[in-house]
């Protein structure tokens, strides 16, 4: 790889042969894409298993439409590029733990952009997301529901979002993760935990977005059934039933409740739970296992996504399952103040009910501040620059005393409302009116406990 600049070889110096590193350059070109591209295969076949939940077409002809749609929506090498630089990012301050179908794209719109014209927010950096999808990209990592292969290792820290250099530019600067799927999971509260406390950093700031839970039933219902079509159209024609089981789908919105409530799906949470318990309890586990990961069955949802009409709707109980993990990392953590609701009885979880973000740009305005003032004291405790801070609140000091007050808000301005529901492209599958009683029900005791949790009633407006 090295020429001799003189003729003779006790005075000559070694000098690179440009020829040999554009060679070493191709060959090193030709392996990046090619690790590119066995990722990818990887991804695929992940993806068309465990989040589709059907087989892996027998041809060839029958794979191509599959593998150009993942081809043209994830981001191989942008996922292993992260993979080698995860030490060197920082946990998100703010994770929207879902639930599904509640407003959680809106509302991280708010903290990217804003959303009536006046945003309040400055210095928000969104995560990285593999997906190049208008409603999932700059939103949600996917990191610890196991849509990298499995991977929910909290050691391993892959879903920082930013370096940790740009804290050093004397700018605001904070982080977030959206993923609607961590309320409902049986295991990402002991991950999430878990991450932070091997970081030796405070627990992030927690958001889970509510609705009424019949409504958001009937709304997840109509979006995994459209998701589902949209799988066929991928000549995905087989379900895994090896997987998932003889019976999934489920062809209705009554057969999805009994299918979530059953004996065998709850035993698949109760498993999966407890795995990850073990896990995070072993204080040896990085030393002889390497990277942990999730077993296939209990990616995303144990049992599959229809496994969440039932359960996802279960706000208090998916809500009190974070309280009791994180006081029990983070047993030192006082009752914020600023938890919105104000009324609230929660230490860690701020409720946000989808009437905030809907038609009411004031409302969304004063919960932004109360989760911002709350990012404030998290960077403090972390020695972060208290300028800094300040800037992140975009709001003259005039229209208070120091401190903003959120109830100085005005309203006004164009609403956002991203991600909407759609009619089910079948419409004879649309629930009847006996699915929404039996729907009451099932979810009215919860609900119940989740108004007592609050302190307020939160789905009056909606």
């Amino acid at each position: 790889f090295f020429v001799h600049r003189s003729t003779d070889p006790d005075t000559s110096i070694l000098i690179p042969s440009w020829p040999y590193i554009s060679l070493v350059l191709l060959f090193t070109n030709f392996f990046i894409n090619i690790s590119g591209y066995i990722y990818l295969y990887k991804l695929w076949k992940h993806s068309i298993t465990v989040i589709f939940n059907r087989e892996i077409p027998k041809t060839i002809y029958g794979r191509i439409p599959s593998l150009a749609v993942h081809l043209s929506m994830l981001r191989p090498l942008q996922i292993l590029f992260r993979l080698m630089t995860a030490r060197f990012r920082v946990l998100p301050d703010i994770i929207i733990l879902g639930e599904v179908r509640c407003g959680t794209t809106t509302f991280c719109h708010h903290l990217v952009h804003g959303g009536d014209g006046k945003k309040i927010i400055n210095g928000c950096h969104p995560p990285f997301c593999l997906w190049k999808h208008p409603e999932l990209d700059q939103k949600e990592t996917f990191y610890f529901v196991g849509h990298y292969l499995g991977m929910v290792d909290p050691s391993f820290t892959f879903k920082d979002n930013e370096m940790v250099l740009y804290k050093s530019f004397g700018k605001p600067f904070f982080t977030f993760d959206g993923c609607a799927q961590y309320l409902t999971s049986p295991t990402c509260a002991y991950l999430i935990a878990e991450a932070y406390r091997l970081r030796k950093e405070p627990p992030p700031i927690l958001v889970a977005c509510v609705r009424d839970p019949v409504t958001q039933a009937i709304s997840w219902w109509r979006y995994e059934n459209n998701a589902m079509i949209w799988g066929s159209q991928m000549n995905l024609e087989y379900w895994n039933t090896d997987l998932r089981s003889k019976y999934y789908p489920p062809k209705s919105i009554k057969e999805a409740c009994e299918f979530s409530s059953s004996k065998q799906i709850q035993e698949l949470y109760e498993k999966a739970e407890k795995i990850v318990q073990a896990y995070t309890k072993d204080e040896q586990r990085g030393i002889h296992r390497g990277i942990f990961s999730l077993p296939s069955w209990a990616i995303t949802w144990p049992g599959g996504q229809l496994t969440g009409i039932g359960r996802n709707g279960y706000f208090s109980s998916n809500i009190k399952r974070y309280e009791l993990v994180f006081s029990n990392v983070f047993p030192s953590k006082s009752n914020n103040s600023s938890i919105t609701p104000a009324e609230s009885k929660l230490k860690y979880v701020n409720v946000v009910p989808l009437s905030s973000g809907k038609n009411n740009n004031r409302r969304m305005q004063e919960v932004l501040i109360r989760i911002m003032m709350q990012v404030r004291t998290r960077q403090a405790l972390l020695s972060a620059s208290s300028s800094n801070l300040e800037k992140m609140i975009l709001l003259k000091k005039e229209q208070g005393k120091g401190e903003t007050d959120p109830q100085s808000l005005e309203g006004g301005g164009d609403h956002v409302h991203r991600n909407a529901g759609v009619k089910l492209a079948q419409s004879n599958m649309e629930p009847t009116e006996s699915d929404l009683k039996q729907l009451k029900l099932i979810f009215q005791e919860d609900t119940n406990l989740l108004y007592d949790l609050c302190g307020i009633q939160l789905f009056e407006n909606e």
